[in-house]
């Protein structure tokens, strides 16, 4: 049922009915990029709803969610996290921390009040996370417990409830860490201790001298001849 209201989205968002998912580029890293596809995958299927009680699927509330999602994506987080513990987590994984205000949102962030609540930010003012259960049953009959939404439909988002946003860094460019590389190798060169310098000095002044004395002995040989 989700896939057809998917394919709505785009015209029912101008009129406030439904919000279309986000057409924003790519998340800067990999394995949060496959966390959102996977999310927004599950998102779409009815299979799928909301529950605090049975949260390990195919039913989940907010954190076992987006813990699951990461995993999916393939974060090495050891198992499924509770809003109260997840910001330790992911800041263990290589997550940076700011608090609300301190950066621009980016697709891929993860937005998180530890008391309450946590989501996917997935870019143009829309949301992906478990919301709430409508039916109390296994499964999404209402299509909303686990959706994409916009701000207009989201008041966690709209009204920035949340208190941390958590963003996986993205990889530096290859280039970049080759140059990384050879400024440390320069760096390395440059710090070399001077008794080693002392020493390798003192070795190639011994080699020139031999180089001196080879040469003067073949000219003696070729003149003796």
């Amino acid at each position: 049922m989700k896939r057809w209201k998917t394919a709505l989205a785009g015209l029912l968002a101008a009129v406030g009915l439904m919000a279309a998912l986000p057409t924003t580029a790519a998340a800067a890293d990999e394995k949060i990029e496959k966390a959102l596809e996977w999310g927004i995958e599950v998102a779409e299927n009815d299979r799928h709803g909301y529950s605090q009680t049975n949260r390990f699927g195919p039913d989940y509330d907010c954190s076992s969610f987006v813990s699951t999602a990461l995993m999916e994506g393939g974060f090495e987080l050891d198992g499924v996290r509770s809003t109260y513990t997840l910001k330790a987590a992911l800041t263990e994984l290589g997550f940076e921390c700011y608090r609300k205000g301190e950066v621009e949102l980016e697709r891929g962030d993860i937005l998180l009040d530890p008391a309450a609540h946590v989501e996917f930010y997935l870019g143009d003012g829309m949301c992906l996370a478990a919301h709430r259960d409508y039916d109390w049953r296994s499964g999404d009959s209402t299509g909303k417990e686990i959706a994409v939404r916009g701000e207009s439909w989201c008041s966690f988002c709209r009204r920035h409830e949340y208190v941390y946003i958590l963003r996986y860094p993205e990889a530096p460019e290859p280039e970049a860490e080759a140059e990384a590389t050879e400024t440390a190798s320069a760096a390395h060169i440059f710090y070399l201790p001077m008794e080693q310098i002392e020493q390798e000095t003192a070795m190639l002044e011994a080699a020139e001298k031999n180089l001196h004395s080879y040469s003067l002995l073949a000219h003696l040989i070729e003149d003796s001849e």
